[in-house]
């Protein structure tokens, strides 16, 4: 019997981040008119350039403004009220001389690209991206793996006895689960149903992992939820289901996190 894999080992576990991203700009002189800056962040559609101007008139410009005796301090003030004019939700700011912070307060969001795009300005940048941690599905009772290929037919009118035959083209994956609907993530350690529901409605493509029968190994990959739905009835608990179709091709790697046994079954929730 100990060939065989004990299912309780091969738990689904999806990635999501624990803290908010920043980045920190310093200028490190005093931009003027027509000086530009780029930005971008996971959450654009494209990179976003700002341009600075004697008087601000219209979105993503600057004031220039008058220099103080800390070369880049107006900039940075001046960049900070523009970028909140721009995005006046979403985004947390401070200043301190000539060094701005911009905090995103969506969990997941990343920057990146940021620098001078033309002009005189200077700068440096500071990423602080938060990683994403990967956490078990809360009281799943059971997860599947489901893979196939769609095959293009080549038969013609000479194969043997009529035999059909046909020839592998584009491969994909789907991931399945279900368990018990819990709002409430007290140990801080699982993926809710809420969780679940937020980044299907936000569209948003995860990271997953599959624990796998080799030891120190997972299966890893990225997808989208495609279906999410719940049954309640009469003195039962509320179940979910859900199901992931893939991005790509999935991999087996080695996971330094691998503890077949990590999530702790009587977490209290």
């Amino acid at each position: 019997m100990s060939d065989f894999k004990n299912g309780l080992l091969e738990l689904l576990y999806i990635a999501k981040s624990t803290e908010y991203s920043n980045v920190v700009i310093t200028f490190t002189n005093d931009w003027v008119d027509d000086d530009k800056l780029v930005l971008n962040s996971s959450e654009f559609t494209q990179s976003l350039i700002w341009t600075w101007v004697t008087t601000r008139s219209t979105t993503r410009e600057v004031t220039s403004g008058t220099p103080t005796g800390t070369a880049g301090e107006t900039s940075a003030i001046n960049f900070g009220a523009a970028f909140l004019l721009d995005y006046p939700t979403g985004y947390t700011i401070s200043v301190t001389d000539n060094v701005l912070t911009i905090t995103s307060t969506t969990l997941g969001e990343d920057f990146n690209n940021v620098g001078s795009f033309s002009g005189t300005g200077t700068l440096t940048v500071t990423y602080n991206n938060s990683a994403d941690v990967y956490f078990p599905i809360g009281c799943l009772l059971s997860n599947g793996f489901s893979e196939g290929v769609d095959m293009l037919e080549t038969t013609t009118r000479v194969n043997t006895n009529g035999w059909k035959t046909s020839v592998p083209t584009s491969q994909s994956y789907s991931i399945s689960a279900n368990g018990l609907v819990t709002t409430s993530d007290k140990s801080g350690s699982i993926v809710t149903y809420e969780d679940l529901m937020n980044l299907k409605r936000a569209k948003t493509k995860i990271n997953w992992k599959i624990n796998s029968e080799t030891p120190g190994y997972s299966d890893f990959g990225t997808g989208y939820i495609v279906s999410l739905s719940r049954t309640a009835e009469i003195n039962s608990f509320i179940e979910f289901s859900v199901e992931i179709t893939g991005y790509g091709q999935p991999q087996r790697l080695l996971d330094i996190e691998a503890d077949y046994l990590n999530y702790t079954l009587n977490t209290d929730i």
